[in-house]
């Protein structure tokens, strides 16, 4: 191999490494009242949590002037009156009082275990920061499951495989 080559085989090396995605170590969460479990990535910390455990948010351990990835954990009562598919569409719609400029990447239907949900990402705005944002929506009796995890878009790479994961990794005790 000449050294030209050699020089352009390195370079091309440096450049792919800095793309993969950083392994997603995660760790089991369950909630204070035992109504589910869910994965949390390693290091990430419970940062907050609403009255009587219907919301719980955990940050990753590194910012970005001043911005953490998150996810955030919603739980409540759906309205007896809607379909799953209206809570779903409800919930999906609550994305515009959030954010601005959102652009739709994919809407699809997501497995954790046995229970379906649907899955919505989105390209959006938060002030001028330019984020991504993972919604994922479960149904259980007449409760409704919220898994949203948010980070800036320049490192949402870094982080969708833990964030996928834990999406994925709800389970909510019978």
């Amino acid at each position: 191999m000449n050294r030209i080559t050699a020089i352009l085989l390195l370079f091309c090396l440096a450049l792919t490494a800095g793309c993969r995605q950083e392994k997603a170590r995660i760790r089991n969460w369950q909630d204070p009242d035992g109504r589910f479990q869910i994965n949390i990535p390693e290091g990430w910390c419970e940062t907050a949590h609403g009255p009587r455990g219907f919301y719980f948010r955990f940050q990753a351990p590194d910012a970005d002037n001043g911005l953490y990835a998150a996810i955030k954990i919603e739980t409540g009562e759906a309205p007896e009156h809607f379909t799953d598919r209206e809570v779903i569409r409800a919930f999906e719609a609550s994305l515009g009082a959030e954010y601005s400029n959102i652009e739709v990447i994919e809407q699809r239907e997501i497995k954790s275990g046995e229970r379906k949900g649907r899955l919505l990402s989105v390209r959006c705005l938060i002030g001028k920061a330019r984020m991504r944002v993972m919604r994922a929506v479960f149904i259980h009796d007449v409760e409704y499951y919220v898994v949203t995890c948010t980070g800036l878009e320049k490192h949402f790479a870094r982080h969708s495989a833990a964030f996928l994961k834990t999406c994925k990794s709800l389970h909510i005790e019978t």
